[in-house]
């Protein structure tokens, strides 16, 4: 994967909702450049139940508190 500049404590996670286990988690830490976002949001899978229909929050919004 390409690499930015970026120092490790400017990375923000984002977070990531399974809509089938309704199972949170950081899906991915930006900023990263576009080819690799690509690449990883057409791969996410949930970690717990391996479902493909996921829900992106934005960039800097907060998860709901279930964040397991």
């Amino acid at each position: 994967m390409g690499a930015l500049d970026v120092k490790p404590e400017e990375r923000r996670a984002n977070y990531v909702e399974c809509r089938g286990c309704q199972h949170v988690w950081p899906g991915f830490y930006l900023p990263m450049p576009v080819t690799d976002f690509c690449k990883i949001a057409k791969s996410l899978r949930c970690p717990r139940c391996a479902g493909k229909d996921i829900y992106i929050y934005e960039p800097g919004k907060q998860p709901p508190a279930k964040v397991r």
